[in-house]
């Protein structure tokens, strides 16, 4: 599975990165793009099975990105710093992870499991 990273913290992604590697090897990132503007040029370029947004990028408007992005087809999963976000983001059924603290386990498993609202912790 392809996998673009799309964050403006350098290190986060570089994290993110080096986790998958061990928690979700079948996760191939194609891409670390620290920008909109590039993440969106790569993301329209290399066709990613899955897109790992940070939705506190600067300039980004989370929910038209977001909206774009899951209209387009692309399966999307959030990271975020804000509660507040990330309990919308919840309650709208997308997939998302708060990077403080960052458990890359979760993360993995979100971002393996194939549905694009499912909860994988769900086994009924």
């Amino acid at each position: 599975m392809t996998l673009i990273i799309l964050t403006d913290d350098a290190l986060l992604g570089h994290r993110i990165e080096l986790g998958l590697a061990e928690h979700c090897p079948i996760a191939n990132v194609i891409g670390r793009c620290y920008s909109v503007e590039a993440g969106m040029e790569a993301i329209g370029t290399l066709k990613p099975d899955v897109v790992l947004l940070d939705t506190g990028m600067p300039g980004a408007k989370k929910q038209n990105m977001l909206t774009m992005l899951t209209t387009a087809g692309f399966r999307v999963v959030a990271i975020t710093t804000s509660k507040g976000l990330f309990r919308k983001l919840f309650r709208q059924g997308v997939p998302v992870v708060m990077t403080e603290p960052l458990d890359m386990a979760l993360l993995a498993e979100l971002i393996a499991w194939p549905g694009k609202s499912q909860d994988p912790s769900n086994t009924n």
